[in-house]
């Protein structure tokens, strides 16, 4: 799981706006405060699991 951020223009804040989340299938779904986003398939092959 990945979030996604917003860093803002002045300071050293960011912000959560959002978590991107993926299935072992390779469907990706962006989930925000407001319901998640349509999923999407993955640009490449899965990286393989360390054991």
């Amino acid at each position: 799981m990945l979030a996604v951020l917003r860093a803002h223009p002045r300071g050293r804040h960011v912000t959560v706006i959002g978590v991107v989340t993926a299935d072992p299938a390779g469907d990706v779904e962006f989930l925000t405060p407001a319901g998640p986003h349509p999923g999407t398939r993955s640009a490449g092959p899965l990286p393989e699991r360390l054991p």
